[in-house]
């Protein structure tokens, strides 16, 4: 702290006054990684067979410091949950999951159905939607426990159903939400022919509700995003009031009370693009916005400008201003075969960006297609699909949004049909847009979803812990649709600790093979070995930073260049190990001073 004391003259009976100025200095921190693949790249084991045991050949060397103060190296698997490696999601319901795989909850008395669902700080999972009261469409609200049970935090352990409008004669839908850090979740929809923006506590009670009439008739918001600083961004449709014609609008809300911030985005808060959608009633997507790590902010949704409905993008600068580096004047067109409807879209680690496209034949039978556009809103032709589009023929299917794997291979969920019914279903697609014909039914997963006759219109996907996919939607009982939040099944290897290289159920496990430039271990040392048979040096991937053994290494002194820890991970193979790729995302921070 710098201290500054300022005074008048120090005669007798003179007048003086004093103030404190403050400064503080953060610890400052650094960290680079060698040997090994940072991002979405692989740091590659290799080939093990069943029953074997291999570990990396060369160490990953890991350069760590404070420039001012003492610092700590941690390290924790980056979902913060259940086993280090795991093989992403393969096929078949997870049993561990609610029962049988899946939770499903009747609370209407007609269609009830999630059309949302995020993973919260605590790894449970907040799902949205609406459920049939007898005379209208209302909202319903829930959170899960990562085994699939309802959460008695949340509203005593119910599914809450809400009531914004009070009319008998009105909708009341969530199609959007967001979880905040602090767990209070941020919902976005309709109510009574308005646009709703509402936000709950972390029990589930309400915190703040908006209902906003954009001025011309009906408009509702179709998708909700948080910004780093805690402002929410939302996206919506909105009536014209001329013929059927549709305006876009982006709004950024401040956190306190969903106010508009006036000041700081668009125009007085709103960017409204007008004329996009010619419709006597728009179809209904859930379209929530991307925000980059530069602020900026990407929206897919569709367009009639060309008669059938196309995919149409646009991006903003972080004070809500078309950006005119993206496609032609902040917007791109890609212009479908037939009728194509965007849905939840991702964000790659080199801003390239990749959305789900659902796409009908004008006779009623569906076919997934995922587009890629490069960071600068052009088509990815080069290196994704056909044309920068990836449409494998799965039969007759519907995409509702996309995930992105920790690896960089994008996750497709939707449905499909099977025979004269329909099934919940997954898709997979590699770096470079060729589908993955590896799951248990081949080319796609499902899920039994009651085997509807018609597809849900709607639902929600979200990652949960060791690459395992989150789907809340509905579940056909044989007369309608009960809420319904069900989870794929992976394959996991057990964390070293809980086995060891004389297992036969496998592991997985790292190894501080030395340390340098002053740094010292906090693990035990391998001396340089740390091989298949080092059974005392080797470790488990910590959870959490919480965790124990989270710390690896500390530097005693101030350095960003010189403090080295030397890691290497392994690997044992069950005898009876599944056959697939299996990743083990890391995360290692830096945190000064030491703990």
């Amino acid at each position: 702290m710098l201290l500054i004391v300022v005074a008048s003259s120090q005669f007798a009976g003179a007048a003086t006054s004093s103030t404190v100025v403050g400064a503080t200095v953060p610890s400052a921190t650094n960290i680079t990684i060698a040997g090994c693949a940072t991002g979405t790249a692989a740091t590659t084991i290799g080939s093990i067979l069943p029953g074997a045991s291999v570990t990396t050949s060369t160490d990953c060397v890991v350069t760590f410091g404070s420039s001012n103060d003492t610092a700590s190296l941690r390290m924790h698997q980056a979902d913060r949950a259940d086993r280090g490696m795991y093989r992403p999601v393969n096929g078949g319901l997870d049993s561990t999951f609610g029962t049988a795989g899946r939770t499903v909850n009747a609370t209407g008395t007609g269609t009830d159905m999630y059309t949302t669902v995020a993973r919260d700080a605590n790894g449970m999972f907040v799902a949205a939607g609406h459920y049939y009261n007898g005379s209208r469409n209302k909202i319903v609200v829930a959170r899960y426990q990562a085994n699939g049970t309802l959460d008695p935090g949340f509203n005593g352990g119910a599914v809450r159903t809400i009531d914004i409008s009070g009319a008998a004669v009105a909708d009341d839908v969530i199609y959007s939400l967001a979880v905040q850090p602090d767990r209070k979740i941020v919902m976005a929809g309709i109510s009574n022919g308005d646009s709703l923006l509402m936000r709950l506590n972390a029990d589930g009670t309400t915190d703040w509700t908006q209902v906003n009439n954009l001025g011309s008739g009906v408009d509702w918001a179709k998708g909700v995003a948080l910004q780093p600083d805690g402002n929410i961004v939302v996206y919506g449709i909105a009536y014209s009031g001329a013929g059927n014609i549709w305006n876009m609008y982006l709004e950024r809300r401040t956190p306190a009370a969903g106010a508009l911030d006036t000041a700081n985005f668009g125009t007085s808060g709103r960017l409204v693009i007008p004329s996009i959608i010619t419709a006597a009633s728009p179809r209904v997507t859930v379209d929530p916005p991307i925000i980059q790590p530069d602020g900026k902010i990407v929206v897919c949704d569709y367009t009639t400008a060309g008669g059938n409905p196309d995919l149409w993008i646009f991006r903003t600068s972080a004070a809500g201003v078309l950006d005119n580096g993206f496609g032609t004047s902040g917007r791109t067109t890609i212009a479908a075969p037939n009728n194509d409807f965007c849905g939840p879209g991702v964000l790659q680690a080199d801003g390239k960006l990749v959305f789900p496209s659902a796409t009908t034949d004008g006779l009623g039978v569906g076919s997934v297609r995922a587009l890629r556009l490069n960071a600068d809103g052009s088509p990815d032709t080069a290196t994704w699909g056909a044309g920068g589009v990836a449409a494998p023929a799965v039969g007759d299917a519907y995409i509702g949004g996309v995930l992105l794997q920790e690896d960089g291979r994008v996750v497709g969920f939707g449905v499909r049909k099977n025979g004269a019914t329909y099934q919940g279903a997954l898709f997979r697609w590699s770096t470079t847009g060729v589908l993955d014909t590896t799951f248990a039914e081949g080319s796609y997963a499902t899920a039994d979803i009651g085997n509807p006759a018609i597809p849900p219109a709607g639902g929600g996907n979200t990652w949960g812990s060791d690459g395992r996919t989150v789907t809340a939607t509905g579940y056909w009982n044989g007369s309608n649709l009960d809420l319904a939040i069900y989870r794929m099944g992976t394959t996991t290897v057990p964390d070293y600790g809980t086995t060891n290289w004389a297992s036969t159920s496998g592991t997985f496990g790292a190894c501080l093979a030395s340390v340098a430039g002053g740094a010292t271990a906090a693990w035990t040392g391998g001396g340089g070995s740390c091989t298949a048979a080092d059974n005392g040096t080797w470790y488990g991937i910590p959870q959490t930073t919480a965790s124990t053994n989270a710390v690896v290494a500390r530097s005693t002194i101030a350095t960003t260049t010189a403090a080295q820890a030397n890691l290497r991970f392994g690997m044992r193979a069950a005898s009876a190990q599944p056959p697939g790729v299996y990743i083990a995302p890391v995360t290692f921070d830096v945190v000064a001073p030491m703990v």
